[in-house]
C-alpha cells in the first residue's frame, strides 16, 4: 500500500485509536518506518486527537469509556494471537500506537460535544421564554397605564360635571353650522380659574394638511383657545379670560390660524349663563 492509499484508507486514524489488527499494526509501522512523510502525517493525526480529548477535563465515568471502547471493538474482531515466524519491527516510540488514553480522551470529547449542543439548545429555549416573559410584562405596563389614564379621566369629568351642577362651570353646546351638518361638541369653562375642558363628539373629517381650532368670542373678538385633531372624551384647551359669549370650531391649516376662516366653521354655541 502506498503513500496516498494508506492516507485515504483511514488506516492511519485506527493505529493512533489502537483499532488495527496486528497484521494491519505492521503493514502501517513497515509504511511508516519507510516513509518520513508519512511519519510527520501520522503525528500531525495522533497529536490532533490527543489534544481534542483533552477539551473536556472532566474524566467521564470509566465504566462509559470501557463500554465505548468495547462497543468500537466489536465492529471489527482484532486477531490477538501471535503468528508464528514473524520477524519483529523496531518502531520509534514517536510512532507507536496510542494507549488506552486516546480511547478515553475521544470518548469524553464526544460527551463534550453532546454537552455543548444541549447547552446551547437550553440556552436558546431560556431566550424565547424570557423575550416572551418581557414582553407579557410590558402588556401588562401598558394596561395598568391605560387604567389609570382612564380612572383619571373619569374623575376629571365627574369634577367637572360637579362643578357644572353647582354652577362654576359653564356648559356651552356647539352645533353645526349651516355648512356643515350632524356634528355636536361641548366646551366646559370654568369662568373662575378660566380653564376651558372640549368634549369632542363628533367632528367633520379632515383633508390632509388641517385641523380643527377652537375659538371663544370675548367682548366681540375671537379668541385661540388651542388646537386639536381628533375625537376625545376630554381635551384641555386654553385658558380662557374675561367674558365669553360663545365659543366655535373652525377648520385650519395645521399650526392653525390667527383669525378663523368664516366659511369652514363647523361648529358654534352660545355660553350658558346659568
Amino acid at each position: 500500500m502506498d503513500y496516498k492509499d494508506l492516507i485515504e484508507s483511514g488506516k492511519l486514524e485506527l493505529y493512533a485509536l489502537g483499532a488495527l489488527t496486528d497484521e494491519e499494526i505492521r503493514e502501517v509501522e513497515e509504511a511508516l518506518m519507510a516513509s518520513p512523510d508519512l511519519q510527520e502525517e501520522y503525528s500531525s493525526i495522533a497529536d490532533a486527537l490527543t489534544e481534542y480529548g483533552k477539551v473536556d477535563s472532566e474524566m467521564p465515568p470509566l465504566s462509559i469509556l470501557e463500554k465505548a471502547k468495547s462497543e468500537i471493538e466489536d465492529l471489527e474482531p482484532i486477531n490477538t494471537a501471535s503468528p508464528e515466524n514473524v520477524v519483529p519491527i523496531q518502531v520509534s516510540d514517536n510512532i507507536k500506537p496510542r494507549s488506552n488514553y486516546s480511547w478515553i480522551a475521544m470518548a469524553a470529547s464526544l460527551l463534550l460535544i453532546a454537552s455543548v449542543g444541549l447547552n446551547i439548545k437550553l440556552s436558546s429555549d431560556l431566550s424565547e421564554v424570557q423575550a416572551d416573559y418581557l414582553a407579557l410584562e410590558s402588556e401588562k405596563d401598558l394596561m395598568a397605564t391605560n387604567t389609570v389614564k382612564l380612572q383619571d379621566q373619569k374623575d376629571y369629568l365627574a369634577s367637572i360635571v360637579d362643578h357644572v351642577a353647582s354652577g362654576d362651570v359653564l356648559k356651552t353646546t356647539m352645533q353645526s353650522t349651516p355648512n356643515f351638518n350632524g356634528y355636536e361638541s361641548t366646551v366646559f369653562w370654568d369662568k373662575t380659574s378660566a380653564k376651558v375642558v372640549l368634549s369632542a363628539k363628533s367632528l367633520p373629517t379632515l383633508k390632509e394638511g388641517e385641523q380643527y381650532q377652537l375659538w371663544a368670542i370675548v367682548d366681540g373678538a375671537p379668541v385661540d383657545a388651542g388646537l386639536f385633531t381628533s375625537e376625545d372624551d376630554l381635551l384641555e384647551m386654553k385658558p380662557i379670560n374675561g367674558d365669553a359669549v360663545a365659543f366655535a370650531v373652525t377648520i385650519e391649516p395645521v399650526g392653525g390660524s390667527v383669525n378663523p376662516t368664516m366659511e369652514k366653521m363647523c361648529m358654534l354655541g352660545n355660553v350658558s349663563q346659568s
